[in-house]
């Protein structure tokens, strides 16, 4: 099952990591591919089932990539995932499994004081993260990429606990049982993500994630999904401080910056060196990736990297934008083959003064 070549892809995004791919951005596309045949896997009545059956994760996943065409720097990849609450699963939570692509956590936490958060091997979801994670490893044989899960570290893994309004309510009537909390869940957040990043290495040269980006070491995505619901005051009174840590745990890291109203906290982001670069979604509802030129400019006027889901139509005014390629990548999604070749034709002519 070669998909693409994936020296290309290490190189590339090499060059990215260290702001050195000074032709154009890298172009993440990708599309149905023409006249793919495979072998149906229709999901299972037990919706547990279609989350939890390893093997029949593996047949459906690689069915999705055999299915999918891959230009500019798009590779093939195998996400391990029980869903964005599975760290809170590690930790004591149980986990609810909906239609796939949906899962939750039920609350659990009444009073901070009542427990303490230690990482759980024994875990059901963790045992079952390492299998998926392993099946997958065994599986590629180097033809695709596999990801470290979705973990939901610090406060989000609080949230995912007790809710964002009682966490938020909690930051005011009891912050000190909140700090001495997320200390004990960044300490199991670390041991979760370094013993995925063990199993992985063992098996994979570098790293790679839901974001969508290649590392050749380790990487991991750093996020906060609860600023959009604080003021600057308590983004840096509590939220900067968890961010910093979190980032010094990943190592190489990009923050995922989740809606209008984070932008309030842009500013502070980027002034933290922890922090590496900025995944912007606008989210839905709201104008696509083309209107937010500004908040590009602004993410790379601080030197940082930059990632960006856009649809087909955006790129001609974000090609035309005078945006700089180094660090930036735009992950496009396309209906055929030939929307992405004319995309990155379009890139290479609108970057192509820019070679030095």
């Amino acid at each position: 099952m070669h998909l693409v070549d994936m020296e290309y892809i290490r190189n590339r995004y090499a060059e990215f990591w260290n702001k050195e791919n000074h032709d154009r951005p890298l172009l993440s596309l990708t599309a149905p591919k023409e006249g793919a045949i495979v072998e149906p896997t229709p999901p299972s009545p037990d919706i547990k089932q279609n989350w939890w059956d390893t093997e029949t994760i593996i047949k459906r996943t690689k069915n999705h990539l055999v299915s999918t065409f891959y230009a500019g720097e798009a590779f093939p990849a195998a996400n391990p995932n029980l869903g964005p609450d599975v760290m809170a699963g590690f930790l004591g939570a149980e986990i609810v499994f909906g239609p796939v692509g949906t899962s939750w956590s039920v609350n659990f936490v009444e009073d901070w004081a009542d427990h303490h958060f230690r990482f759980d091997a024994e875990s059901i979801y963790w045992k079952k993260i390492v299998e998926i994670t392993e099946g997958f490893l065994d599986d590629s044989q180097g033809d695709y990429f596999v990801h470290v899960t979705d973990l939901h570290s610090s406060i989000d893994c609080l949230v995912s606990m007790r809710g964002a309004e009682n966490v938020c309510l909690d930051f005011y009537d009891c912050p000190e049982k909140v700090l001495t909390a997320l200390d004990q869940v960044e300490a199991a957040f670390r041991e979760a993500l370094y013993g995925l990043y063990g199993i992985i290495n063992k098996k994979q040269k570098g790293t790679t994630n839901w974001m969508g980006l290649y590392h050749p070491e380790n990487w991991y995505v750093s996020s906060m999904d609860l600023i959009y619901m604080i003021s600057p005051a308590m983004f840096e009174k509590y939220a900067a401080p968890c961010i910093a840590r979190d980032a010094r745990i990943i190592g190489p890291n990009i923050f995922h910056l989740d809606g209008p109203g984070s932008l309030n906290h842009l500013d502070m982001l980027l002034a933290m060196p922890e922090v590496l670069g900025i995944q912007w979604v606008y989210g839905d509802g709201q104008p696509t990736a083309a209107h937010w030129i500004d908040v590009y400019r602004r993410v790379q006027a601080a030197g940082k990297l930059l990632t960006v889901f856009c649809w087909p139509s955006d790129m001609p005014a974000i090609f035309s934008a005078g945006l700089k390629p180094e660090g930036t990548q735009f992950i496009i999604s396309c209906e055929n083959e030939a929307q992405c070749m004319k995309i990155l034709a379009d890139a290479n002519e609108a970057y192509r003064k820019k070679i030095y």
